[in-house]
């Protein structure tokens, strides 16, 4: 199965095809945006996966899109979002904590660093 999906650019008036081909439980998509035309993951594929229509160009694919959404949860897809989201949340936690010990040591080399 194939859909095409027309999604909406940052600025409101480019719009995007977002093809999306589904065939014996493997979806591949691709997205003419610049990110997509790099091989990177884009906001546009992220959110119609996700079935949200936000960006959707065209109203009247909104049962495409509710297509491909089913065709993402039946690839776990969002099981993968998921714990991309949990890596993402860890790698800020540990941000922080390196903001916190850089400011700890120049708070000790201003006192005095002692071995």
């Amino acid at each position: 199965m194939e859909a095409t999906l027309h999604a909406l650019s940052s600025d409101g008036d480019t719009t995007y095809a977002v093809a999306f081909t589904y065939v014996d439980g493997v979806l591949t998509v691709r997205c003419a945006c610049k990110a997509g035309e790099f091989g990177k993951y884009c906001k546009h594929v992220g959110t119609f996966l996700a079935g949200d229509s936000s960006l959707l160009a065209d109203p009247s694919e909104a049962p495409t899109l509710a297509s491909v959404a089913e065709w993402a949860a039946a690839t776990g897809y969002e099981s993968r979002c998921s714990e991309l989201t949990q890596l993402e949340m860890e790698i800020e936690k540990a941000k922080a904590k390196v903001k916190r010990m850089k400011t700890q040591l120049w708070q000790e080399l201003y006192r005095g660093l002692k071995g």
